[in-house]
């Protein structure tokens, strides 16, 4: 019976943290995007397709370019 309580204890508080956690994985706004920035910052940055970096593209002799 001792040995059974701290277990018992133990997986009580892991259960009630694993249903804290979900309830507060409810509150998270999902359909919240830019215009949280927008609000936040009145600069919003937006990437365009040149801004990104050329890919790495591998040679015929083991080397990249």
């Amino acid at each position: 019976m001792l040995r059974r309580k701290p277990l018992v204890i133990l997986s009580l508080s892991l259960g009630g943290a694993l249903l804290l956690l979900g309830l507060l994985a409810g509150f998270v706004p999902q359909s919240e995007g830019p215009e949280v920035r927008r609000r936040a910052s009145a600069h919003v940055v937006s990437l365009r397709p040149e801004d990104l970096p050329e890919p790495i593209l591998p040679l015929g002799d083991g080397t990249r370019l």
